[in-house]
């Protein structure tokens, strides 16, 4: 039985302040609260639960009765988090010409761990080649970015077109990645 919850409750500010005729800035916040809760099935395996019940990983259970099942799938893994995120953000446009436009922002921004990694459950897929083994980890926090974006646009006279020159960074701190391992 699986069951996977996410709760993002959050509030946001946001102003223009026009600080000239061809000035704006735009600064605002967000504060987000994330509720996360899973629960889910973990599959030990087949040969973890032929070993349990008949003492060799190359037994003969019956993969059908009621022991077998529990034996190999256990009881639920549940996993709970809840965190806070304040993320900043200040957009300001500087307006040259009619045609020439500068434009420039920072802002903070987050990256929620997939939902599968709540679930908490670990699979084992030993008739692979290699092996392999799905090992979620509850708890994980977000990624979180720093970024920062400027560009300039020329729009050609009477609705022509117009062009664009830009270029950002992001900065990215707790990196959500995954890892294989031999088992």
């Amino acid at each position: 039985h699986w069951d996977v919850k996410e709760q993002i409750d959050s509030i946001y500010d946001q102003t223009i302040i026009k600080i000239t005729k061809n000035f704006d800035l735009a600064p605002g916040v967000r504060m987000e609260k994330t509720r996360s809760y899973g629960r889910g099935p973990t599959d030990r395996g087949n040969a973890y639960a032929q070993t349990l019940l008949t003492g060799d990983a190359r037994g003969n259970a019956p993969t059908s009765s009621l022991e077998y099942i529990q034996a190999r799938y256990g009881h639920d893994a549940v996993n709970r988090s809840e965190y806070h995120t304040w993320l900043k953000y200040l957009h300001a446009t500087y307006r040259w010409s009619n045609e020439l436009i500068f434009r420039a922002s920072f802002n903070d921004s987050i990256s929620r761990p997939n939902l599968n990694n709540l679930a908490g459950s670990v699979t084992l897929n030993p008739d692979a080649i290699p092996p392999t083994a799905g090992i979620p980890n509850p708890n994980l926090v977000p990624e979180h970015g720093r970024n920062v974006f400027a560009s300039a646009e020329y729009y050609f006279p009477k609705g022509a077109g117009f062009v664009t020159v830009s270029g950002s960074r992001r900065d990215i701190s707790n990196l959500i990645r995954s890892s294989v391992v031999d088992i």
